[in-house]
């Protein structure tokens, strides 16, 4: 980091520490702006008012970043907003990555779903693919999470934070470009993360550019001396303390609880299963006629799963969630696009004559089915 400008100093678009204002500006504008993304109960992101409010927040980081430098001069102690902003920063990326880092060494984020195992590669889409291969393996999830979990630990500390933002910029863009190319829903977000991580970097580019391609000597790194007073000092300190503790012990809790509600939240009620459908009719014309075998409804397959379900025929794949009623004869079940967005909800009935055959009667769009369905035996895990 190069030797801060002094409040009485001016800031011209010629130099180096005005661009960099605005970049952390607009860069902090981004990574605000993902706490004021609308939560649609999808699991999913990249939807259009996420990118209306981080380019919003883009725009009015950088502005501020505008007027920050503007106004340089005449403000008291300016020098101290820009390590304070990066410091910031690095607490922000290293929080927000332990989350996800930590899903994964406790192999939470990749689960191997029946309906998952048992489908053509056809039927899957990109990023389902993409989770059936990381869910294989127990070991490679928890590499993956450690991978993103020793990074933000780097970040956390001042001494290691060129290695953490270093490690962080090559996992991020990893990350960015498996759900560029596997059309995870989730680009957005990732490719913010990636901003963060690549503008902490970036804050060492010419120690680390006079050290492999000059002849320079590297001197030092200069911090400056945010606190004048010993208070201030030890206010930092416990303040520094403070962050640090909640970063490592809120993820662990997250993830903690999220992995007890998880297994509260899989049960093996009497829909648990792969089953496969012998028969299967729809109501028309005031009558159950068989579906043809040309009826995207033609389901052949159905899998339930936790609160997760699958209704497969050749042509479509229909996900949902579902919840039993307290009789066990009704189902709730909120069906699911492409975008994990629940755009349809419908109350089916069930019968369990024996213990390896289901009666299902419900609606799916404009559709009254009946299926008749017998539990299959075929082995659906890796493990």
């Amino acid at each position: 980091m190069t030797k801060p400008y002094r409040h009485y100093e001016g800031l011209s678009p010629t130099n180096v520490s005005f661009w960099n204002n605005i970049s952390g500006f607009t860069v902090a504008g981004m990574a605000i702006s993902v706490f004021f993304q609308v939560n649609y109960n999808s699991g999913c992101g990249d939807f259009p008012q996420h990118y209306q409010v981080v380019g919003q927040g883009a725009m009015i980081g950088g502005t501020v970043g505008l007027f920050f430098n503007l106004l340089h001069a005449k403000i008291p102690n300016a020098y101290r907003v820009q390590p304070i902003l990066v410091f910031l920063l690095r607490m922000y990326l290293a929080w927000i990555i332990m989350s996800y880092g930590m899903a994964k060494v406790f192999a939470s984020q990749f689960p191997q779903l029946m309906a998952n195992l048992d489908a053509r590669m056809v039927e899957l889409s990109p990023m389902r693919v993409a989770w059936a291969f990381f869910g294989y393996s127990k070991g490679y999830q928890m590499f993956l999470g450690w991978g993103e979990v020793i990074p933000a630990l780097l970040l956390l500390f001042r001494r290691t934070a060129l290695l953490g933002a270093l490690l962080m910029v090559v996992v991020m863009l990893n990350v960015w470009l498996v759900n560029i190319f596997f059309d995870v829903c989730v680009k957005l977000n990732s490719f913010t993360y990636l901003a963060v991580a690549t503008y902490i970097f970036l804050q060492y580019s010419n120690r680390l550019w006079k050290f492999f391609f000059t002849k320079q000597e590297v001197p030092a790194p200069y911090y400056p001396d945010l606190a004048d007073r010993k208070a201030f000092r030890w206010a930092g300190i416990i303040i520094n303390i403070l962050l640090v503790g909640y970063i490592l012990s809120d993820p662990i809790m997250y993830t903690y609880d999220y992995l007890g509600s998880a297994n509260q939240s899989m049960p093996k009620n009497k829909l648990y299963g792969a089953w496969q459908v012998e028969k299967i009719e729809k109501w028309e014309n005031g009558n159950w006629i068989a579906a043809t075998a040309t009826d995207s409804s033609n389901f052949n397959r159905c899998f339930f799963e936790g609160y997760a379900g699958v209704l497969q025929s050749s042509m479509k794949r229909q996900r949902f969630v579902y919840f039993m009623d307290s009789t066990d004869k009704q189902a709730t079940l909120s069906f699911i696009n492409n975008q994990n967005t629940r755009y349809e909800t419908q109350i089916w009935t069930l019968e369990k004559p024996i213990a390896d055959r289901l009666l299902l009667t419900g609606r799916i769009s404009k559709d009254s089915l009946k299926m008749e369905c017998t539990l299959r035996k075929d082995k659906l895990t890796f493990n």
